[in-house]
């Protein structure tokens, strides 16, 4: 029987130096392993064959197998070593590898492995594979039949050939192992499995589906063989539908005309251009004419060789297909199912110190073509896995994931430059996609909608204070039509909205400080209620937008703490309005105009008349511009009503208000200094939701609240400069944004409007 310890690659080159030198790397380890194990010196008089003669009596004397102990702690494990099972005998009646004379478990041949074939040899009278395996598999699994099981899943993923478990794995006397019949540390893991055979179609080639001896075996050239084949059908396909459209008894004809080749009726001339024909595309080369137009003469299928059942497409057992990608005469092929006989048993010593290696015996003959190496081995399966988790999974693509850094890695680790050379089924970027849509979906099983907003917001609930991402999750009327989300990082919140109003807006600044408090644990103080002076602890100011919802939002609501005064004297002590907006806006529009400076002197102006001059000013400054001198005055001259100017000039501030303002201005200018860098931090990131993809016609409102204190400075350095904690929450926002203190619009007009309507 030959016998080969590194046995030659399914798909690859079988170097003879390369086998040469393992072979004799192979012979020495063997040699080692009879030194230490005390196994006895076999007779070796031809180095190709290993052919054991010696008889098992004692294996057939031996009552049975089944394992009665019902202690299911496994042997301590001591150190890993690489071990050939040179001891094993196969005689004239087999090697009993486990059970008794009726049920027992019978090898002729023995073959050893580094790792587990996708394909092992198989034979009606057995094959032993020895599988010397780098590391224990049941190393720190805990001896529960649900674990145990999942070894045994992981490590039959690798095989290609589809497979179902009869029984749950179970500890067994396994005979191959036993030195007496009273050898308690031969006891295995054992669990038996069925090849469940292939799909194909119901005009599939009779030989794909009949047992073969070259199945038992595969080689890399029966794949070939089958790629050669699989041209027919396609040709075959284009014939019958071109039948289809012809008179009943008609054959299609294939002809030239004006170097353009046409497949269709064969009455069709230029001057009976009604009937059908059909171009073939110049540009699909792998076409063959000639092959072509022999099929469509008479009795051409029957010249080449070609008949109705000669389709060869064929899949893996566990794929939803229902048809073939070829048209049959009966129409488009029916995927049906072909069952296998064989057997697979595997077995995981206990004593790994000791017997290093599993077992696998494969039993019975395969009654169909082995199925594509499709299926993907469960260690690289993980590998990819975590290459994905580290990515953005709701944005993630094939492209992305090949590019990433992550990605790179795992070719390094495997010495590869090709996903498609760690193993075949990744050569196509779907079998990728459909590994990004699985831990997609497992992670995210609600999508991205308001429900998946949901389902994340009862995880967090379940976090300590401290790692909770989604704080708030508020709707605003019984139909759950608008709502509130509130996201919490290191130094920002985050509040994503599709009500915009008043109401909504005191909501908000509501929950934010609530949950600031909570955060804190004692509630949120203000310090002009508490006296105003530097010894008070409490937030000093807040920015918001030119809005005439923001701003009345935060007086409601600071009327709710205390009610001594109206929202608009209680915004007198913390409103500062953001000039990013107006700044701009008017750059964006006026990136050239002798205006700007102009612009920029308003927010340094220290009382409302200066503030009204620098606007006249500016407007008397546009008139040299008669294009721009309308836009410009429609800007500026609005302005000039008390509610806004008194707001924007210095006066308006005394004492602690006042050195707040100056500081919140150094801030809002280092924003808008670094605008492009902000918005790269935000979506660096990754704070994204598309919490309302069913309603996409609503308005989305986003918003950072910034509670301007003492260290509001450094706060908004690190967030440009990307050193804020970020949020494993991979979302996306879609709508309009608007960011409080970083907002994109100024309605300057309108917060005047609402102030003046509410006095």
């Amino acid at each position: 029987m030959a016998r080969s310890f590194f046995p030659p690659p399914l798909f690859g080159p079988h170097d003879p130096e390369i086998v040469a030198d393992a072979q004799a790397t192979a012979s020495a380890v063997l040699e080692l392993d009879r030194i230490l194990y005390d196994f006895p010196p076999r007779d070796r008089s031809n180095s190709q064959t290993s052919v054991y003669q010696d008889c098992h009596d004692e294996y057939q004397s031996s009552d049975g197998d089944s394992c009665q102990d019902s202690e299911e702690n496994t042997t301590s494990l001591g150190p890993t070593s690489t071990i050939s099972l040179d001891q094993v005998d196969v005689s004239r009646d087999g090697t009993i590898v486990s059970g008794s004379s009726r049920d027992a478990v019978i090898a002729y041949e023995v073959q050893d492995h580094l790792m587990l074939p996708e394909y092992p040899d198989t034979d009606e009278n057995g094959v032993l594979h020895i599988i010397h395996a780098s590391k224990n598999p049941l190393q720190n699994v805990e001896s529960s039949s649900r674990e145990i099981n999942e070894i045994f899943t992981q490590l039959m993923s690798s095989v290609q050939f589809s497979t179902k478990h009869l029984k749950s794995a179970k500890k067994i006397y396994t005979k191959l192992l036993q030195k007496d019949p009273k050898d308690k540390e031969s006891r295995s893991w054992h669990r038996s499995y069925q090849c469940t055979g292939i799909q194909h179609c119901h005009q599939v080639h009779p030989s794909l589906i009949t047992p073969s001896p070259r199945y038992n075996r595969v080689k890399p050239s029966l794949f070939l063989e089958l790629q050669s084949q699989a041209a027919k059908p396609v040709y075959s396909s284009i014939r019958q539908e071109i039948e289809q459209r012809t008179r009943e008894g008609q054959k299609p004809r294939v002809w030239i005309r004006n170097g353009t080749t046409f497949i269709g009726c064969p009455n069709h001339s230029p001057e009976q251009t009604w009937h059908y024909a059909q171009a073939v595309s110049n540009s699909s080369a792998r076409v063959d004419i000639g092959f072509l137009k022999l099929l469509c003469e008479k009795d051409g299928m029957r010249a080449i060789g070609y008949n109705t059942r000669d389709c060869h497409f064929v899949l893996h057992r566990a794929a939803k297909r229902q048809h073939c990608d070829s048209v049959h005469a009966d129409g488009i092929g029916r995927i049906t199912k072909t069952e296998c006989p064989v057997r697979i048993d595997l077995y995981i010593p206990c004593s790994w110190d000791r017997f290093p290696f599993y077992i696998v015996v494969s039993r019975g003959s395969h009654s169909h073509f082995p199925p594509l190496p499709t299926k993907l081995p469960y260690q690289i399966g993980q590998e990819i896995a975590a290459a994905i988790h580290a990515q953005d999974i709701l944005g993630l693509t094939a492209r992305k994931l090949m590019v990433s850094p992550t990605f790179a890695k795992i070719l390094h680790q495997h010495g590869d430059s090709a996903l498609r050379y760690i193993h075949k089924s990744l050569h196509i970027e779907d079998k990728v996609t459909a590994l990004i849509h699985k831990q997609r979906l497992l992670y995210y099983p609600q999508g991205t909608s308001l429900a998946g907003v949901w389902r994340e917001y009862q995880f967090d609930l379940t976090k300590n204070n401290d790692e909770q991402w989604i704080r708030e999750v508020f709707f605003f009327d019984e139909q759950r039509e608008h709502y509130l989300i509130i996201c919490w990082l290191n130094t920002y919140v985050y509040a994503f909205m599709n009500l915009e109003t008043r109401a909504a807006y005191r909501v908000l600044f509501e929950k934010i400080f609530k949950t600031l408090g909570d955060v804190g644990r004692k509630p949120v103080q203000w310090a002009y209620q508490l006296g105003g002076d530097d010894s008070c602890d409490g937030i000093r100011t807040v920015t918001v937008d030119m809005c005439k919802k923001q701003a009345p939002g935060l007086g409601d609501y600071l009327v709710g703490l205390d009610p001594r005064w109206t929202w608009s004297e209680h915004l007198q002590h913390v409103l500062i309005l953001c000039q990013t907006h107006v700044k701009r806006a008017f750059r964006k529009k006026f990136p050239d105009h002798e205006a700007t400076a102009a612009i920029d002197l308003i927010w340094s102006a220290n009382s409302k008349a200066e503030v009204i001059q620098i606007m006249d000013d500016v407007a008397e400054l546009s008139d040299r511009f008669a294009r721009q001198l309308i836009a410009i005055r429609a800007r500026l001259l609005p302005k000039k009503d008390s509610a806004i100017t008194t707001k924007i000039s210095k006066s308006a501030f005394q004492g602690l208000a006042k050195q707040i303002r100056e500081n919140a201005d150094s801030i809002k200018a280092l924003q808008f200094a670094d605008n492009a860098t902000s918005k790269t931090a935000v979506k660096t990131k990754d704070l994204r939701f598309d919490v309302h993809r069913n309603t996409q016609d609503a308005t989305m409102a986003t918003g950072i609240i910034q509670a301007n204190s003492q260290a509001t400075d450094n706060t908004v350095k690190e967030f440009i400069k990307g050193k804020t904690g970020g949020h494993r929450g991979t979302h996306q926002v879609i709508g309009q944004k608007i960011r409080f203190g970083l907002g994109d619009k100024c309605n300057i007009e309108e917060l005047a409007t609402a102030v003046e309507n509410t006095k």
